[in-house]
């Protein structure tokens, strides 16, 4: 009886109806995708390798708790100093993700000491930032790095910064020009991208963008900006391409029509640009080199530098890196200046005596302000602008007396590392002081053990920022030049102008209005 039953259940569905089978089909599969889920959840949450490191319990279960927060809300920077005061210095953001915090990372991961299973460093994951960045100096395998970054090497050397000084001093002057003719509130976020954009077309394409002669942004500029939200949305799809639908109509499709169009517009309009400048070979100008020089040149072995393509994609991404990044620095430190005046004294007074006159400011001479450049690190720390590193790999690691498996991504996120109140006392405060040596008069002991080796805001290792000393003496030129001048101040309500930003990938930034004026001279 039993078992006729049985045959008989088997066997009912084939009585159904057409639609009624697939009804039933629908439904076993239904219920089959719903039953893997949950498998897979209880799986990732209890008994996955990584289940043993602490984070906010349902985001073990899917990476869609960290991508909505980093590419659709922008909110993941302003949470993840709060995760790691919770959870520690090792946090999990996904199924198969980890935040590290960048006193561990720098060394264990980054660092070109870090050998594992034979590896010399853990792997970059590509398409990670946008699709193909593979083909950049940013997220290239090993040995592309490594000729990508051996020709840029001389772009961003100190004889090339020699000849790169009198093109960023004249655009310096014009941004100072212009702060001194303002005769009211100036939005310095503006400005200062106005001049960082023209210097950086101007050692890219060995022209300018023209942003401060027109006091308005060149179209590829102002796309830029806006196609910022287009590559964030596009990285959400790209990992979730499943749930598209249900992100077109949470988010609206067409404001993500409209980003990710007007992301496709502007990387258009940047190879236009490309194209332009490489049809004037490899030097422009009277023998003048700019960065294309270096990517168009061959390498010693007699073969292309940098491919037509790699040309393509590695220059509008150092028209970005070269320029927002330098820009937002600046606006931070304006702001955390403007709010701390007691801090800001002791810079303006050795910016005033060190120089007899404006003209005897440059590149070179601003390298021995020690506050100067302690005012800068500290922005730096307080505002990083590079968020967040890209993600590594991992090959299969110890961290803390914990296994982190193979495959495994590992991120920095800056501002919790800078952040951290186990690396930096008194971190949540702008203080220049820190960073100055044992000699200077301001010398301050509460920051003695401060982990400093943390501090790493243009990355670690051999695939550190090939720009950096560019974007250090870009700083220090634009706000010596600026305050050998002119006083400040910050216009009433900009009190909150760091709270509660979001972050796609660079800080969305709000107008910064600050009133100039000329320096009382004594």
């Amino acid at each position: 009886m039993i078992l006729s039953k049985t045959w008989a259940s088997l066997f009912a569905p084939l009585q159904y109806t057409p639609t009624g089978q697939i009804q039933l089909v629908l439904g076993v599969l239904t219920f089959l995708i719903v039953i893997h889920r949950v498998v897979v959840t209880i799986y990732r949450l209890w008994f996955h390798p990584l289940s043993r490191y602490p984070g906010p319990k349902w985001w073990g279960a899917s990476d869609l708790f960290w991508l909505w927060r980093t590419n659709v809300r922008g909110t993941y920077t302003r949470e993840a100093p709060g995760l790691q005061r919770k959870f520690g210095n090792i946090v999990r953001l996904g199924p198969d993700r980890l935040m590290v915090d960048g006193s561990i990372a720098w060394t264990q991961v980054f660092s070109l000491n870090a050998t594992v299973h034979g590896m010399d460093e853990f792997a970059k994951v590509p398409n990670q930032l946008f699709p193909g960045d593979y083909k950049t100096i940013v997220a290239a395998p090993r040995d592309e790095h490594r000729r990508m970054r051996r020709q840029l090497n001389h772009a961003f050397s100190d004889a090339a910064l020699k000849e790169q000084e009198g093109i960023i001093g004249r655009y310096v002057e014009k941004l100072v020009d212009h702060l001194e003719r303002a005769s009211g509130a100036v939005d310095i976020v503006t400005w200062l991208n106005y001049t960082t954009f023209d210097v950086i077309g101007d050692l890219t394409f060995a022209e300018s963008f023209h942003n401060l002669d027109d006091s308005s942004f060149h179209p590829y500029v102002s796309g830029f900006f806006r196609a910022i939200r287009g590559f964030a949305y596009s990285r959400m799809i790209l990992a979730k391409p499943h749930l598209t639908p249900f992100f077109l109509i949470f988010v609206g499709w067409r404001e993500i029509w409209t980003a990710i169009s007007t992301m496709m517009e502007n990387m258009k309009l940047g190879d236009s640009k490309v194209k332009a400048r490489m049809a004037m070979g490899a030097e422009p100008k009277d023998g003048r080199r700019d960065f294309m020089t270096y990517m168009m040149r061959e390498t010693r072995d007699g073969k292309p530098g940098f491919s037509e393509q790699e040309i393509m994609m590695n220059s509008g991404l150092l028209i970005g890196a070269g320029s927002e990044t330098t820009a937002s620095a600046v606006s931070g430190f304006f702001f955390f200046a403007g709010m701390s005046p007691r801090a800001l004294e002791p810079l303006i007074e050795e910016i005033r005596s060190a120089y007899k006159s404006e003209s005897d400011i440059n590149l070179v001479n601003t390298q021995h302000l020690p506050y100067l450049r302690a005012s800068i690190d500290e922005t730096l720390r307080c505002f990083p602008t590079v968020v967040e590193t890209p993600p590594r790999q991992s090959p299969g690691a110890m961290f803390e007396d914990k296994w982190v498996p193979r495959g495994t991504l590992l991120h920095v996120n800056q501002v919790a590392t800078m952040r951290n109140k186990g690396n930096f006392i008194d971190a949540e405060s702008w203080c220049p002081q820190r960073w100055l040596p044992k000699t200077h008069p301001l010398y301050d002991p509460r920051f003695e053990y401060d982990n400093k080796a943390a501090f790493k805001p243009f990355s670690y290792g051999p695939r550190d920022c090939a720009g950096k000393n560019l974007a250090y003496s870009e700083m220090r030129l634009m706000i010596c030049r600026i305050l050998y001048r002119l006083d400040f101040e910050l216009v009433e309500g900009q009190e909150q102008w760091y709270t509660d930003k979001h972050v796609w990938s660079v800080w969305e930034k709000q107008p910064l209005n600050l009133r100039f004026r000329p320096r009382l001279q004594t």
